[in-house]
């Protein structure tokens, strides 16, 4: 699409027959999954309203880097002349505000799958939450203001799985048919089961001092009891012990310079 984020044609989508559905993709340059769920929408034509698909970062995607210089997922709604993902973030935010619901496609390799990340939460999801069916909900109030979905008047993150798998690619590609179901974009995909879906809401990061890592057999959404070893440093063996008892979300061992990831609370689960 020539000048995607020009003014002129933020227009032309504000002004599209409802329902405007934006596919996002590789916010993060390394995460190509997205890349493959984009194909198999190439051609899609829906029965109604108007299905755009976005590469977000494309030189990330073209030198094969997560971002430049900053993670774009985090500097939203940018600056007009910062850094390259500050500059893009600043270009993108009025194009992702043009749409009715924004989903946005991620991988991860830190053994999490089947979650759908927010950062804002209304009754009124319920519907097309359970119209997704996912295994969890990640309410991500740490990272809510600067996230690309933030910009959204509906986003969805899709974190599904491994980049490589096949799975997190086939459950992905399920779960926007779902979302274009949803929104009569495509015939109905029949009755869903309904299930109690686990909901997390993320509060804090957990900081990460240089030298440090993640301590072996950490596991996302598996407890941290208050006072246990949650990271240490290899050479001074030097400890971190949790201040609270926490549900890590998104450690990894290489996962993120500055933090170990981030800590979540669970809440009681959506009776969908």
């Amino acid at each position: 699409m020539t000048n995607k984020y020009s003014n002129k044609n933020i227009e032309k989508i504000k002004n599209s027959p409802y329902p405007r559905v934006l596919l996002n993709v590789c916010t993060h340059g390394t995460e190509r999954v997205g890349l493959k769920v984009a194909k198999h929408f190439k051609n899609f034509k829906p029965l109604r309203g108007v299905f755009i698909i976005n590469i977000a970062n494309e030189k990330a995607v073209a030198r094969k880097k997560r971002f430049i210089n900053q993670d774009l997922n985090r500097v939203f709604p940018g600056k007009k002349n910062g850094g390259h993902e500050e500059r893009l973030a600043y270009r993108l935010a009025p194009f992702i505000r043009a749409f009715d619901i924004v989903v946005d496609v991620h991988s991860t390799e830190t053994g999490m799958a089947s979650s759908l990340i927010i950062t804002t939460f209304k009754s009124s999801m319920k519907p097309l939450i359970q119209t997704i069916n996912p295994k969890r909900i990640i309410y991500m109030k740490a990272t809510k203001s600067n996230a690309l979905i933030s910009e959204a008047r509906v986003g969805i993150g899709f974190e599904y799985g491994k980049d490589k798998s096949l799975k997190t690619y086939k459950d992905t590609v399920l779960g926007t048919k779902r979302i274009l179901a949803y929104h009569k974009m495509i015939p109905s995909m029949g009755k869903m089961s309904t299930r109690r879906v686990e909901f997390y809401e993320v509060t804090n990061s957990i900081p990460k001092p240089e030298g440090f890592i993640v301590k072996k057999g950490v596991k996302n959404f598996s407890m941290i009891k208050k006072g246990a070893v949650i990271g240490y440093n290899p050479n001074t063996k030097e400890k971190i012990t949790a201040k609270e008892s926490f549900y890590p979300f998104l450690f990894g061992k290489n996962r993120y310079k500055t933090i170990f990831g981030f800590s979540a609370q669970k809440t009681k689960n959506l009776d969908l």
